[in-house]
């Protein structure tokens, strides 16, 4: 038997066709293309969730990853340039025409894998309608879902956008792009700064 990749992009209608005889799994990525600092590309975050989709397909081997959405709600870094940015129900739409045309081909579980957080409203969004409009199964997935991982293993305290972990990934995934050279490390004065949890809602706030 012919071992096929899993990314659907890269299969014949007949692959197609022949995977969905046994599975049902299609993982739609959905990142960016805006600035991350001085020294990550412009699709970083659309890259790390397509190499973390394809990982993790590979280790089911019961899904396909479809060809991924580049560009996502980014604007706020349109002073930027190159940066890209769609409307939230621009967004929801593609997101829910791309799942839908997968539905009809006979895929019943579709696994958003969202690269950026500021998409998350309009995936959820384009879920609830797929579940509503089609019966399928859908989940919107994020790299937010394991903030104990990233806190145990970074060292930078509010590490946020284009920051360690980003980097971090960028260099696990794709080294060449990054530039090095413009990297410099953060410095923090937060003594002022009180946080606290809210505890009825397990988020911060």
């Amino acid at each position: 038997m012919i071992e096929l990749p899993c990314y659907l992009g890269e299969l014949t209608w007949p692959d197609i066709e022949g995977f969905l005889q046994s599975h049902s799994v299609v993982v739609i990525l959905v990142g960016s293309c805006e600035q991350h600092g001085p020294h990550l590309p412009l699709d970083t975050d659309a890259y790390d969730a397509f190499w973390l989709s394809l990982k993790a397909a590979e280790k089911a081997d019961c899904a396909l990853v479809a060809p991924p959405i580049y560009y996502g709600m980014s604007i706020h870094h349109m002073d930027f340039p190159g940066t890209v940015t769609l409307s939230p129900d621009t967004l929801e739409s593609l997101a829910h025409e791309v799942a839908t045309s997968l539905i009809k081909h006979g895929f019943r579980k579709i696994a958003f894998e969202n690269g950026r957080r500021g998409n998350s409203q309009a995936l959820e969004s384009a879920s609830q309608r797929i579940k509503i409009n089609t019966g399928a199964f859908t989940v919107v997935d994020a790299v937010s879902l394991i903030p104990d991982y990233i806190e145990k293993h970074l060292e930078t305290p509010y590490d946020s956008h284009a920051g360690e972990f980003e980097t971090f990934t960028s260099l696990a995934n794709r080294e060449e792009p990054v530039r090095m050279d413009r990297i410099k490390k953060a410095t923090f004065k937060v003594s002022h700064l009180k946080i606290h949890q809210d505890r009825t809602r397990s988020n911060w706030i």
